[in-house]
């Protein structure tokens, strides 16, 4: 080697030269080729390695093999770049929301409970697919058919509280003996209320609700294990796109189908309490009877033999019944607890994006090692530690 053939050169001419600091420059002469001895070169990169050193510190080649560097070349760039981990298929994802939303449409008419879950998850589904993948008019028609399924959820027929489920309204008839034992209730003119059916379309209550969204969910949760889908949070996705969803994307499915509110069950209102979702109450007008005012003629002198003369009541025009003031005859009012949002109130450590800093990493991205972070897939963001990726705080 180059250094120590200079070691020895020096060696060699410190011992003709007749210089008191022979020895000295003697002894440099044999530092430097010991030194030179112990250093090996590396064949790949031409860098120096320690002895007993296996694999340069440069290249990362074994110490002794020798490599052309065109050939170095072509493996760099044959090797496949590290990547970060591939997000779910966007196919994937389309037949899943499609599946979802044609399902609904079938079940629309007879359950709509259960189309509301559909519809739902269809909607969360949507929220993993790229904006230009998708129809425009897409995120209208989920909307329209959710709201579809709130109004039919919203009322249902219940027994007419005018007539009591019967149909038809009690009619005093008098005798004009004027014998008040000789009086005859009729039943022959149907009620105003419900038409002579019998029933009315009244709003549901929230236990009613809760009831029947329970086993809506029951239903729905049955039916998607057996298409072989997977939970996240509230949503349910195909195994293979629910094993490749980062934290990110994880919390965009479960706030769209976050727990609606425990007062509503999502649907914003509640049923009025003055009515019982009815809208309508009970004439309260004094001597009201039936929606008929009785009152005396003043056309004779006695008022023993005066005849009773029933006129239509003026407050209720004689239906027996007034509009309810307190929900203005539509039955219900709007949530208490949620405002008529249907959800429950935001989270405040995430401000309802259901996402924060990644707990492994630190938000960092990366392991000691410098490779991506394996709980966020090197976004360095994770679920929200307090709503747990809702987005919300249900109760």
């Amino acid at each position: 080697m180059r250094r120590a053939f200079f070691g020895h050169w020096m060696i060699a001419g410190c011992m003709d030269m007749n210089l008191p600091f022979k020895g000295i420059v003697a002894w440099i002469g044999l530092f430097v080729c010991r030194t030179a001895a112990a250093l090996v070169i590396c064949g790949a990169c031409g860098h120096e390695a320690a002895e007993g050193q296996r694999f340069c510190g440069h290249c990362g080649a074994r110490v002794g093999e020798k490599k052309a560097p065109a050939e170095a070349a072509v493996e760099a760039e044959a090797a496949p770049p590290q990547a970060a981990p591939a997000g779910p298929d966007v196919q994937a994802v389309l037949d899943a929301a499609r599946e979802d939303s044609r399902t609904a449409a079938e079940i629309e008419e007879t359950l709509p409970e259960v189309a509301l879950c559909y519809y739902r998850n269809a909607a969360a589904l949507a929220r993993l697919v790229p904006a230009g993948a998708l129809p425009e008019d897409s995120g209208k028609r989920l909307v329209e058919a959710l709201e579809r399924c709130r109004k039919r959820l919203a009322s249902t027929l219940k027994p007419c509280a005018v007539c009591a489920g019967s149909g038809r309204r009690m009619v005093r008839m008098q005798s004009l003996a004027g014998n008040a034992d000789a009086g005859l209730r009729g039943a022959g003119v149907p009620c105003s209320a419900c038409g002579g059916s019998g029933r009315v379309l009244a709003a549901r209550n929230a236990d009613e609700l809760r009831l029947l969204l329970a086993q809506a969910r029951r239903n729905h949760e049955t039916r998607q294990q057996a298409s072989r889908r997977v939970a996240v949070g509230n949503a349910w996705a195909p195994v293979a796109v629910a094993g490749k969803l980062t934290p990110r994307l994880q919390a965009l499915l479960r706030t769209a189908a976050a727990a609606p509110c425990s007062e509503c069950q999502g649907i914003g209102v509640q049923v009025c309490a003055a009515c019982k979702g009815q809208g309508r109450v009970a004439c309260r007008q004094a001597g009201c009877v039936d929606g008929m005012v009785e009152r005396k003629a003043a056309n004779t002198l006695n008022a023993s033999t005066a005849l009773a003369i029933r006129t239509p009541c003026t407050a209720c025009a004689g239906n027996a019944w007034v509009v309810c003031v307190a929900c203005g005859g539509g039955g219900h009012v709007a949530c208490r607890s949620c405002g008529g949002l249907g959800q429950p109130k935001k989270c405040v450590k995430c401000g309802g994006l259901g996402t924060g800093v990644c707990v492994l990493c630190k938000g960092v991205g990366k392991d000691r090692a410098g490779n991506p972070c394996a709980a966020c897939a090197g976004e360095g963001i994770g679920l929200c530690t307090t709503c747990h990726g809702e987005g919300c705080l249900a109760k």
